[in-house]
C-alpha cells in the first residue's frame, strides 16, 4: 500500500499516469534476463522488506525517519531541499527511500535563511507561500513542514489541507489564513496513534518557531514513536512527558 501510494503520486507529479496503467511486458529477452524486483530483494535484510507484516503506521514512520536522516545530512551542510513530496522520493531495491530532485535546493550562507520562491503548492510551507507576496525568509524548517504534509498523506491517503490548483497570487492570503485557522483534525477524528498525530502537528505548525527546530529533533521523535516510547519534542494529546535528550550524537 505504501509503495503503491508513492508510485501513484510520483506518476501524477510527473504527468505520466498513463505509464502506471500500462501492462508490463516481461517476455522480451532483455527484460527476462534482468532479475525482477522480487528476485533482487529476496535476500535483502534492510529497508521496507524487514517491515513486512508490521503495522502500516510504523512502516510509514520508519520511511519518514529515513528521509529525515537525509535532510539532517543536507541541513548540516546548509542545503535546503524546498520541494519535499512523494514524487521526489525513490524507493531503492532494498526499500530505502532516496530523496531526489534538488533543483530548487539552496545553500544560503551559514545562519542566513533562503529567499527562494518555488515548490509544489500542496506541500509548501506558509513561509514559502508568503515569499510569493513579499520577501519572506525560508529556512530548513520549511523542509520539515513539507515532510510533515507528506507524512500525513502517507498515513491518511490524502493531503491535510485542501488546495485548489491552479491558484492565483491574489488567492494566497486566503490560503494562508485557512492553514492558520484550520489545524489538523483532533485525535478522535482520525485512526492515527496519538504519537503519529502529534508528530504531524508539530511538523506542520503554522509558525516555524513552533515546529521541530531540526531534522534531528524530528528523527528522535519518529524513532521513539516507532519504539512506542514517549516523545521528546512534540506534545501528545494523551501525553506522557519526558525530558529532552542531552548530549550530541545523531540520535536518529
Amino acid at each position: 500500500e505504501l509503495v503503491q501510494l508513492l508510485r501513484r503520486q510520483r506518476y501524477r507529479d510527473f504527468g505520466t499516469t498513463q505509464v502506471a496503467n500500462q501492462p508490463q511486458n516481461l517476455e522480451s529477452p532483455l527484460e527476462s534476463a534482468t532479475p525482477s524486483y522480487e528476485a533482487r530483494c529476496e535476500e535483502a535484510e534492510t529497508g521496507l522488506l524487514r517491515w513486512e507484516g508490521r503495522p502500516y503506521e510504523q512502516t510509514v514512520l520508519w520511511l519518514i525517519r529515513q528521509i529525515a536522516r537525509g535532510l539532517a545530512h543536507a541541513h548540516d551542510r546548509q542545503v535546503l531541499h524546498l520541494d519535499i513530496k512523494p514524487g521526489n522520493v525513490l524507493l531503492a531495491d532494498d526499500g530505502e527511500p532516496l530523496l531526489l530532485d534538488f533543483h530548487l535546493a539552496q545553500a544560503p550562507a551559514a545562519g542566513e535563511p533562503s529567499q527562494v520562491v518555488g515548490g509544489t503548492l500542496p506541500y509548501m510551507s506558509p513561509e514559502q507561500l508568503t515569499a510569493y507576496l513579499d520577501e519572506a525568509e525560508v529556512d530548513h524548517r520549511s523542509d520539515l513542514y513539507s515532510l510533515g504534509v507528506m507524512l500525513w498523506q502517507l498515513l491518511c491517503g490524502q493531503l491535510p489541507f485542501r488546495t485548489q490548483r491552479p491558484i492565483s497570487k491574489a488567492q494566497l492570503p486566503a490560503l494562508l489564513r485557512s492553514r492558520q485557522l484550520r489545524p489538523l483534525p483532533p485525535l478522535g477524528a482520525t485512526s492515527l496513534t496519538p504519537a503519529a498525530l502529534a508528530i504531524v502537528r508539530h511538523c506542520t505548525a503554522f509558525r516555524p518557531e513552533d515546529r521541530y527546530q531540526s531534522a534531528y529533533q524530528l528523527g528522535v521523535d519518529l524513532k521513539r514513536a516507532i519504539e512506542r516510547q514517549p516523545l521528546h519534542y512534540a506534545e501528545r494529546e494523551s501525553a506522557e512527558t519526558s525530558s529532552p535528550p542531552t548530549g550530541g550524537g545523531d540520535g536518529i
